[in-house]
């Protein structure tokens, strides 16, 4: 963690270096005097609202907010005047003057940029200027150089106090300016792209999206980085298509501009955290109640936890020494979450069908509570894995759960194509004085519409057809072996759903509802926003901005029409999901092996059997990784003597050999047919995140609960840190690795199962 802490300022030292003119292409050509401070005020003589050049594909670049006005701009430097030219025209700059930008050029630039050479005496330098609009900007500074944005990216649990805030409207007035509480990173798999989501809390509580509701003040805000979505549009649409729909509490969010310390950092969506609270997930707070039992209990975070077993099986983890209040049935947040996400929390339970939820809120629960909200969800599961009534009460499961928003949820899930559906991000409520669940509110959509299962961030979107949130877990097959839940799916669809879609978002643009509006109307916001966003986060692949708001509008389009001609033609019995007689629903790696054979990474053996406990082919594992890649064409032909051209995987090795993903036996020789090992197959998956996805930085040392840690091949340590630290590797068991074993195919399946989660949701 040192060293990557020591990479971490060593390049935020080169990002300021690269500000100031002093980087070897500026060294060739240096930056007039004046040009290395010059920056641009959001606000006359605010500070906190200043921006400032800073270097993206090799060159400078300034980025400035809506309410810029190029024909009256305003820059603000030491020293005399700067010559500005472009196009054969001219115009002095003094520093603090207006000056127009825009008049030197005969026509806007179709792209947006502005590039003009700045001329102080015999020095130049090239500049180029974009410019937002349809959203606002919001500044964040940290509160000293120790604790500033590099810091905080090192570690998601490294929270920054104090600093500022500020939020302006598009036209340049002025939402909020104080104090900024604190900020931290936030997210799962999206914690690891480049650009970073965070979550921020202010001195006091304010209505930011400016709802007109006073309910809707709270102090606590997430920033989505919506790395995956080119559209930027996926978790704002969806999230107004489940207001529409009827969901409660289902998030506000717009976009915005984001500056961090002076720089550019992209296009946001300032977004409403699911939590327990007044605006948010309206209930009773019962983590309130909690601390009102406990007022001389300190700091719950530094309590010890505990763990226990209810007579129906239903395993969990409390937080010990803390009394209960009066009434603890509600209200209460879970999620449905992944295992090793779970075991990271401190109230969670695992119920008897395998699956881990999160006590969200309250966070700190002791064991009397666990036991009780973790008992009604075990019963509204078990009568969903009965067939939707109860093995033992004889109640229905609509008695557990109210039917609606469940069905409301599921079909956005589903809709989206959302990989993620009841496995992560899945969240229900409870309400004090009930004994329902409610399924909601709705949660993180910026992986889907397409991008679940392409593998290559947008550029050929997966199919439109095919249930994916149906097929994606035990639960949600199940869920739709119940009639009566099948029947109330199609209701909502016909009645309400279909309607929404066709009618509003994919209608024209005068068209909406209370909150949700044409596809083409998120776009128009978003489209100047979102080509400055581009220029720092490359990833994206369609040509522009229009056409990728019309590949989305495409897909949504055929998504919509054949999920709805699905929906409606069910007959009430369960749908088709065995594919292999050989993984059955109750194996650990049931997911996994759907997973890899609906993306089309790897199939069964046969028609009928996936083998699980075969093992897999060295040459078999570089055809997997290649498919998630996309298959990308390698430069040439392979070197390997045993790869003869024309073999199914002679793409896939020259690819991977000329990315240097693999290597051969040191003789030129690839071994194709070899079974590969554990530590080969985590290597490739490592050296391939480390080229193509990953950030910089040492790989974390290997756990030391693993006994077997020291049999490890030195070229493979750091890729077994990585996997173990992404949960990409769990282990064989609890404590060894069996590094040098060859991987089953059921193991193998989860890997990529996990890789491919990871590196997109």
């Amino acid at each position: 963690m040192k060293q990557q802490r020591t990479l971490y300022r060593l390049a935020a030292l080169l990002a300021l270096i690269l500000l100031a003119g002093l980087s070897p292409a500026a060294q060739a050509s240096p930056a007039p005097a004046g040009v290395a401070d010059l920056r641009y005020l959001a606000q006359d003589g605010a500070e906190a609202t200043a921006v400032a050049p800073q270097w993206e594909q090799g060159g400078r670049w300034l980025f400035l907010p809506a309410s810029a006005d190029l024909a009256a701009l305003r820059l603000w430097f030491e020293g005399g005047e700067i010559q500005a030219a472009a196009n054969g025209r001219a115009a002095a700059i003094a520093s603090g003057q207006p000056f127009d930008l825009a008049g030197l050029f005969p026509q806007p630039p179709e792209d947006g940029r502005y590039t003009v050479t700045l001329t102080r005496g015999q020095e130049t330098a090239e500049l180029t200027i974009m410019k937002s609009a349809g959203v606002g900007s919001l500044y964040i500074t940290s509160p000293d150089g120790a604790h500033d944005r590099a810091w905080v990216e090192l570690d998601k649990d490294n929270k920054a106090a104090g600093g500022g805030v500020a939020l302006l409207r598009p036209d340049g007035t002025q939402v909020y300016s104080g104090t900024l509480k604190n900020i931290k990173g936030r997210g799962n798999s999206t914690w690891h792209y480049p650009k970073r989501p965070y979550q921020i809390k202010l001195g006091e509580k304010i209505d930011l999206l400016e709802t007109g509701d006073p309910g809707e003040a709270a102090s606590t805000w997430v920033l989505l980085a919506n790395y995956n979505d080119e559209t930027l549009i996926h978790n704002s649409l969806t999230y107004d298509l489940a207001a529409e729909l009827g969901l409660p509490y289902s998030p506000h969010s717009k976009p915005v501009d984001l500056y961090y310390d002076g720089q550019y950092r992209g296009s946001y969506l300032l977004c409403e955290k699911t939590e327990v609270a007044p605006g948010r997930v309206d209930i009773r707070d019962l983590e309130k109640e909690i601390e009102k039992a406990n007022p001389d209990a300190g700091d719950f975070d530094l309590l010890e936890t505990g763990a226990a077993a209810s007579e129906s099986g239903l395993t969990y983890q409390y937080v010990s020494g803390l009394a209960l209040p009066e009434d603890i049935s509600g209200g209460y947040l879970l999620e449905l979450d992944m295992k090793e996400r779970a075991l990271e929390e401190k109230s969670w339970f695992r119920t008897t069908h395998g699956n881990y939820v999160v006590c969200k809120s309250p966070e700190y629960l002791p064991a009397e509570a666990v036991e009780y909200i973790g008992g009604l969800y075990q019963e509204f599961e078990d009568a969903v894995y009965n067939g939707g009534v109860h093995p033992v009460t004889g109640k229905a499961y609509s008695e557990y759960v109210d039917a609606e928003s469940l069905a409301k949820c599921y079909l956005l899930m589903e809709l989206s194509q959302d990989g993620d559906a009841f496995l992560s991000s899945t969240y229900f409520y409870k309400p004090a004085g009930e004994e329902k669940l409610y399924a909601g509110p709705v949660w993180d959509f910026d992986y889907t519409y397409g991008l679940f299962g392409s593998r290559d961030n947008g550029a050929a979107l997966s199919s439109p057809e095919g249930l994916t949130a149906a097929l994606n877990s035990r639960f949600a097959i199940k869920l739709l072996s119940i009639p009566a839940f099948q029947e109330e799916v199609q209701r909502v669809y016909r009645e309400e759903l279909y309607g929404l879609v066709t009618g509003i978002a994919l209608g024209g643009a005068e068209g909406g509802g209370e909150r949700l509006r044409p596809l083409a109307g998120y776009g128009a916001q978003c489209a100047a926003s979102q080509e400055m966003n581009r220029v720092l986060w490359t990833q994206y692949l369609t040509g522009s901005y229009a056409q990728a708001l019309e590949k989305f509008r495409d897909f949504l389009e055929r998504r919509n029409d054949w999920l709805y001609a699905e929906v409606t033609g069910w007959t009430g019995e369960p749908l088709d999901t065995q594919r292999f007689v050989d993984v059955g629903e109750d194996q650990w790696y049931f997911d996994a092996v759907s997973f890899v054979e609906r993306q089309g990474l790897f199939h069964g053996v046969s028609e009928t059997r996936f083998d699980p406990r075969g093992v897999m082919s060295r040459a078999m594992a570089v055809t997997v990784l290649h498919r998630l890649a996309g298959t990308p064409e390698p430069a040439g032909a392979g070197s390997f003597l045993d790869v003869p051209q024309g073999a199914y995987y002679a793409e896939a090795v020259a690819w991977a050999q000329e990315n240097r993903i693999i290597e051969g036996d040191g003789g030129g020789y690839f071994r194709p047919d070899r079974p590969v090992s554990r530590e080969e197959l985590v290597t490739m998956l490592y050296r391939w995140a480390q080229a193509d996805q990953a950030p910089g930085g040492d790989a974390p040392a290997i756990p030391d609960r693993f006994a077997d840690r020291g049999t490890v091949s030195d070229w493979a340590r750091a890729a077994f840190g990585w996997a173990i630290d992404r949960k990409i590797l769990l282990g064989r068991t609890e404590t060894t690795l069996a590094p040098r074993q060859d991987i089953l195919r059921c193991e193998a399946a989860a890997v990529f199962q996990r890789f491919a989660q990871g590196q997109g949701g």
